[in-house]
């Protein structure tokens, strides 16, 4: 795992970076929702508190930072 991806899992929490990594991957919230079985609502919250983190304009511009780091 490359430092910059090191760097950004210190500033996001377990339940954050695991579904920034399946928005990265290509999940649709009601897909990550299923797959953590938690409601579409807590993964909009969530994601939303990723943006912020990121200082992300939105989903794509989150995507892109989060790709930086080459998420794996």
């Amino acid at each position: 795992m490359s430092y910059f991806i090191k760097e950004i899992e210190k500033k996001l929490t377990k339940q954050e970076f695991a579904m920034a990594k399946l928005m990265v991957f290509g999940y649709r919230n009601y897909e990550i929702a299923t797959k953590l079985n938690v409601s579409v609502s807590l993964v909009k919250v969530v994601l939303s508190n990723v943006f912020n983190k990121l200082n992300a304009r939105n989903r794509a511009n989150a995507c892109y930072i989060l790709g930086l780091g080459t998420i794996k």
